[in-house]
């Protein structure tokens, strides 16, 4: 096992590797002698396999959970074949 996925919590294959996303981040004021520089800090990063990864669609502020992709219906854009 190289990594446990932290979405699908699935193991990943041996020498796979992971995908580190960034799920949460908050706002930050940096105190510098020249003034204040506003930014962010990361709170919480996750290990993602590829798949999970692709779906991860946007990252959360201020520590609320990440929101992932819903799954595309491939179906209901399938054009019939006569």
């Amino acid at each position: 096992m190289s990594f446990r996925c932290e979405a699908c919590k699935i193991p990943q294959p041996a020498g796979s590797r992971p995908t580190t996303k960034v799920v949460a981040f908050r706002s930050k004021t940096y105190l510098t002698m020249g003034g204040d520089i506003p930014g962010t800090e990361i709170i919480k990063e996750q290990r993602l396999c590829s798949a999970c990864a692709t779906t991860l669609i946007a990252v959360t502020i201020d520590g609320q959970r990440p929101t992932f992709a819903p799954e595309p219906d491939y179906a209901a854009d399938a054009t019939p074949v006569d």
